[in-house]
């Protein structure tokens, strides 16, 4: 059974926080306005190649209603990119979700990503990733359509060996001090079965990818004492992000599934009408007692709403700002001294999802 991460969703509307910012600017992509639609991968293969096929085909599939994506309506409707000639919503849903996607942000997992990689190579779209941090993907040769605004693992790698270094550790089967360098939600599993078989007095040396977890300091705090890690660079602030993620309001979450198993998994209770078909760590969802309307985040702490470590959330920042900046470059070309072929420029307006890159 999967969890519910409410730090996922901090990045999924950071994102969604972005691209309003881009579309309400004058000096940014004037002429063209950003869109998009939302995938779960769940961190799986299977499930994210069917879902980047879907946006690649340029059927992402209707409104949502449950099936894992979501609709923000000041943004005109689903699509990744909408080029229009001004920034008035002219564009109707049917033909928005029918426009291919010429960019993925995502996937936050370096396995997952590389699959994609290998499955849309015929497709030429860029991918660029806030958290895939495999060396491997650096290889330009093999993955000429790889961007990410995370730092590869061969600079955390080499830090490593210089700690491990520096206190002169070395293996034997008596070891008590463990590098793990897994997914956040891996190291739950492994914590689940230390504290199953009562192991304790362990040094743990955390990998960037779970150093700054909150939800895994939360409970396995007393395991994880004294861990040492890399983190990615933190952010101070992205002005504007704290009050998009506390505007958040049970009458604005509705129409999407993810945003509602948010609000139902945060305040234990089930909304009516609820689009949420997921459930974790109770028997059934149906059974939650009816939200009576009188519920506020605000009563409770979740890692959705913490600002105090934008790091991962910053990487989905500036992806965005990344693509956009691309895009207003391609604008700004002159014909004649343009990057492609005989000096050709490309064309937003027409974008070929390559001269992303």
């Amino acid at each position: 059974m999967f969890s519910f991460s409410a730090r996922a969703l901090r990045w999924m509307q950071t994102m969604t926080f972005a691209i309003r910012e881009i579309n309400q600017r004058n000096d940014l992509l004037p002429a063209l306005r950003l869109g998009f639609h939302i995938k779960d991968s769940c961190n799986e293969v299977p499930v994210s190649l069917k879902a980047s096929l879907l946006l690649v085909n340029g059927q992402p599939g209707p409104p949502a209603t449950g099936n894992g994506s979501i609709s923000v309506r000041e943004l005109s409707g689903k699509g990744d990119l909408i080029s229009l000639d001004s920034r008035s919503p002219v564009l109707g849903c049917a033909d928005v979700t029918r426009s291919p996607s010429p960019v993925i942000i995502g996937d936050a997992s370096s396995g997952v990503s590389m699959a994609l990689l290998r499955s849309l190579g015929p497709f030429q779209i860029p991918l660029v990733s806030y958290f895939a941090s495999c060396s491997c993907l650096s290889k330009q040769t093999e993955f000429p359509m790889f961007m990410r605004t995370m730092p590869s693992d061969a600079f955390q790698v080499r830090a490593l060996a210089r700690l491990v270094s520096h206190f002169g550790w070395t293996w034997g089967s008596s070891s008590k001090v463990i590098i793990n360098f897994c997914i956040e939600t891996e190291v739950q599993s492994i914590m689940r079965a230390i504290r199953q078989r009562n192991i304790t007095g362990i040094q743990w040396i955390a990998g960037e990818a779970w150093a700054t977890a909150n939800s895994l300091w939360e409970e396995f705090g007393d395991l994880l004492s004294g861990t040492l890690g890399f983190g990615i660079r933190r952010a101070e602030v992205i002005p504007g992000l704290k009050q998009h993620l506390s505007s958040l309001r049970r009458s604005n979450i509705q129409d999407s599934a993810f945003l509602t198993e948010f609000w139902e998994e945060s305040l234990n209770c089930r909304l009516n009408g609820s689009v949420n078909t997921h459930y974790h760590y109770i028997d059934n969802h149906l059974d939650r007692k009816p939200c009576s309307g009188m519920e506020d985040l605000n009563d409770v702490y979740s890692a959705f709403s913490d600002v105090s470590q934008l790091r991962v959330s910053y990487n989905v920042y500036k992806a965005v700002y990344l693509v956009a900046h691309a895009l207003q470059r391609m604008s700004d070309c002159v014909v004649g001294q343009g990057p492609f072929v005989n000096g050709t420029c490309g064309n937003p307006q027409g974008l070929e999802p390559w001269q992303v890159c």
